[in-house]
Parts: structure tokens; C-alpha cells; sequence
């Protein structure tokens, strides 16, 4: 009998290894080997990201939207209608940015551009302005700026109203107002709108880039941080499919824009409570001690933390980001084992 016990419990405790096994094989390889980075990017640090609007619904599962190795979303918060010209808001923007920042992504916003002014354009920015306020965005405040066939945008360009320096225009006056109320700004474009209706130049001194090109290698040449790569992901937590990006982050030089009127967070003194951890089937949040001067920062009043590449056995980062008094944004390594 005895025997016949202890077989059983063996057996029990074999399956169960071999599940947890399976499943921090599967967690380790989230990333799909088929997308092949620019060689620029080979020392960036790459955290993979989705973006979402009324379309995927109201029953998102946000947890498991982390759990799944998604580190960032962009929300849409907001539209200009393609005809009527006229600012409406996102039906699940409030419930998106609040479930998504309470499961520990990195969040960031943007608003569905039809703007064929510069006045448009950052009364848009204006708009999502508001509808994000005192949220923990720690991520760019976006102009998805794209043609709508037939839509308004699309007529202004078809009868020249608009050419590559108006339409930049347009653009870096959304970018401006946003950066002036201390948030990173980003333009949306697709590669071939993004070459041929742009002055990529002007772009990429001014703010920063998010490039749309369907492919498993882009042969874009301009500066870009973020990358959609599909519009067809698949992602635990929300039915359907998916826009889905890579982030390219700099080591040297993560952030865009620092507000030389405040305290550069890389100034300050940060210490993680450790920098190795063992991953047991959860995300791994290291605590920190930001400290400036002697004096102790305050999570949330003075930076906002987070943590990219943190749900499986490898390298995850903190990222620490400045507000109130403080800018900038860094980037601290940890080490993460599995059990196995």
C-alpha cells in the first residue's frame, strides 16, 4: 500500500515540474524569432507592445495582457471624425488607462488625427491633454496622423491644400504643445505616408517617430523608436487580433525631452533592493531607493517606476521617470533566474 502511495506522489510531483517547466519554456520565448531588428537597434534594449481602441472591446484582461510578455500599450483616447471634422472621445479610454496602468504596463496615449490646420492640430493636442491628466503616462502623448480614403485629410492632400511642410507643421504643433506640458511627444505614421508626405528631417529633430510597416523586416531609413510590426497579433487577455510593436530603447539616452528647469533623475542616487531575482511563475517588481541630495524622491510624486521584460528568466529593466520637480528618464538591469 505504502509502495503504491509513494508511486503516486512521484508521479504527481513529476507531472508538476514538467508543467511549470512547459510553461517557463513557453514564457522565455514570447518574442517570435521571425522579426528581424535594423542593426542600429543591436544594443537597444526592445520591449514588445500593443495599442488599443474602442475595437478591442471592454472585456480586456489586463493582467494577462502582462503575464503574456506585453510590457507597453498605446490607448486611444480620443478621434477627429474624416468628415464631419468634429472631437469625440473613445468609448473604453478611461477604463483602458486605468486597467492598464493598474496592471503594471507602461502606458501611453494618442489621439486619431483628421487635423488639415495647425490650430486643429493642437487643439487635439488640448484634448488628450485633458483626458490624461493626473493618469501615470509613461509613454508618448501621440498624433496618430493617417489618411482616411476620401476622409478630410485625404481631400485636403488630393487638392493640395496640403504639402510635406503643412503637414509637418501640423504635426510638430501638436508635438509642441504636448512636450511644453512636460510629456514626450510622437508622430504616427505609416512607412510609405511617413516618406512621401513628410519632411522626415524636420520630424526626427523635433520629436520622435512611431513607424507602421506590415513586414517581418523593415527597410524603412528614417529614425523610428517604435515599430508596428502587424496589425494581426494575438495576445492572452483580449479576443481577437491586434496591433502589436516593438520599443527600441536607448541605454545611452532613453528619453527625449528633459526640462532643463528641473533635476535630471539620472542626478539622483538609485539603488534596487537587489539586482538578482528567481522567477516563480510571477513578474518580478524590484524595489528602489531614489534618492537627491541626501533627501528621499517619493514614488509617484517625484518618478514613476515601472518594469519592461519582466515576466520570464532573463534581463528586466526598471524604469525610473521624473515629474514633478525632477525629468528625464533611467534605466536600471536585473537579472532574473528560472527555477530551473
Amino acid at each position: 500500500m505504502f509502495k503504491k502511495q509513494l508511486t503516486l506522489y512521484i508521479t504527481i510531483i513529476a507531472l508538476i515540474v514538467l508543467i511549470i517547466v512547459s510553461y517557463l519554456y513557453s514564457k522565455s520565448n514570447v518574442k517570435s524569432p521571425i522579426y528581424i531588428h535594423d542593426e542600429r537597434f543591436e544594443n537597444a534594449i526592445i520591449a514588445e507592445g500593443i495599442d488599443v481602441s474602442y475595437y478591442q472591446g471592454e472585456d480586456i484582461d489586463w493582467d494577462a495582457i502582462k503575464d503574456d510578455g506585453i510590457d507597453f500599450v498605446m490607448i486611444r483616447c480620443a478621434y477627429r471624425g474624416s468628415e464631419s471634422g468634429e472631437l469625440e472621445i473613445d468609448k473604453y479610454y478611461k477604463e483602458n488607462l486605468d486597467n492598464a496602468i493598474k496592471s503594471d504596463l507602461m502606458v501611453g496615449a494618442y489621439i486619431y488625427s483628421q487635423a488639415i490646420t495647425e490650430e486643429e492640430a493642437i487643439e487635439e493636442a488640448n484634448f488628450l491633454l485633458a483626458l490624461v491628466e493626473d493618469k501615470k503616462i509613461t509613454m508618448p502623448l501621440v498624433i496618430d496622423y493617417e489618411i482616411y480614403e476620401d476622409g478630410r485629410l485625404d481631400k485636403a492632400i488630393q487638392n493640395k491644400d496640403l504639402n510635406k511642410n503643412t503637414i509637418t507643421d501640423i504635426c510638430l504643433a501638436f508635438c509642441k504643445v504636448i512636450e511644453n506640458n512636460g510629456y514626450e511627444s510622437m508622430v504616427y505614421g505609416n512607412r510609405n505616408f511617413l516618406i512621401k508626405s513628410h519632411d522626415t528631417n524636420r520630424l526626427e529633430k523635433e520629436t520622435t517617430i512611431w513607424m507602421a510597416n506590415y513586414t517581418n523586416q523593415t527597410n524603412y531609413g528614417g529614425d523610428y523608436s517604435i515599430w508596428q510590426y502587424t496589425s494581426l497579433g494575438l495576445v492572452s487577455g483580449l479576443d481577437g487580433n491586434v496591433d502589436k510593436n516593438f520599443w527600441y530603447i536607448d541605454k545611452d539616452d532613453p528619453v527625449q525631452n528633459v526640462d532643463d528647469n528641473k533635476t535630471d533623475i539620472n542626478e539622483c542616487s538609485i539603488k534596487p533592493d537587489d539586482d538578482s531575482y528567481l522567477y516563480l511563475g510571477r513578474e518580478i517588481k524590484p524595489q528602489v531607493i531614489c534618492e537627491h541630495n541626501g533627501e528621499l524622491l517619493i514614488e509617484n510624486e517625484d518618478y514613476y517606476i515601472s518594469y519592461i521584460n519582466n515576466t520570464s528568466s532573463g534581463e528586466g529593466q526598471i524604469i525610473l521617470k521624473g515629474i514633478g520637480n525632477y525629468t528625464g528618464r533611467t534605466i536600471l538591469s536585473f537579472n532574473i533566474h528560472s527555477l530551473f
